[in-house]
Formats: structure tokens, C-alpha cells, sequence
């Protein structure tokens, strides 16, 4: 008991000797512990009220076995209208070389081969 009045008396004299500003942030804290407590007071739910446990509801239940076959599904088949668009093609015509073929240039070759001698540099660099 002389603990709890000891430490009254301490705020008590804290707050008497300190200034306005520390007043003020201790209403201000006091506040809103006080409205913190209030609001989480009215928004806890109720209780709800209590129900009947079963004992174990897992083995009240009715196992079910399917007795029938099951459904095997339908095979998607083709329409007449579908054709395969990439059809491979053994011997090119002239007009395929001129619409999907064309030849490299030196702009083109140079960088390829810079490539292909940096990957022979690095097998054969340590080679003896």
C-alpha cells in the first residue's frame, strides 16, 4: 500500500514541478490510452453463446463410396476446316528462297565470327 501512495505522490510532484509542455503530452496520452480502451471495449464482439461439441465429428460422418463408373472423357477431334498451318517442306520453291531466305551480309558475318573465335580462344587457350 505505501508503494502505490509513494508513487502518487511521485507523479504528484513530477507534475507540479514540470512545465506546461509535459502537462500537456501527459493529458494528451491519457487521452488517448482511455479513448483506445473505450473503442476496443464497444467493438469486441459478445460472447457467442455456447454450442453443443460433438465428440468426434470426423467419425460421425457417412463415408460415401462411388459405386458408379466414372465418366471418361470426350477425345477433342478435329474439324474438317482445321489444317495445320506449318507444313515442312522438303525442296523449297523460288518463291519461297525469295519471300523466307536471305543472304548474310559482312555486317552480318563479322560479329558471328568474332563470337565463334572468342569460344575456340577460350577451349584452346590453356591447351599446351
Amino acid at each position: 500500500m505505501e508503494l502505490i501512495k509513494d508513487f502518487i505522490e511521485r507523479i504528484k510532484t513530477f507534475i507540479l514541478e514540470s512545465s506546461k509542455l509535459v502537462k500537456a503530452l501527459l493529458i494528451i496520452l491519457c487521452t488517448l490510452i482511455l479513448s483506445s480502451i473505450i473503442i476496443l471495449l464497444v467493438t469486441l464482439p459478445k460472447r457467442p453463446a455456447k454450442r453443443h461439441k460433438k465428440a468426434n465429428p470426423i467419425a460421425e460422418q457417412e463415408q460415401k463410396v462411388n459405386e458408379e463408373e466414372f465418366f471418361k472423357p470426350e477425345e477433342l477431334k478435329l474439324t474438317d476446316d482445321y489444317y495445320y498451318l506449318n507444313e515442312k517442306k522438303l525442296i523449297w520453291n523460288e518463291d519461297d528462297v525469295k519471300e523466307y531466305f536471305t543472304l548474310p551480309t559482312e555486317e552480318n558475318i563479322k560479329p558471328l565470327s568474332e563470337a565463334n573465335e572468342k569460344i575456340v580462344d577460350e577451349i584452346l587457350g590453356v591447351a599446351p
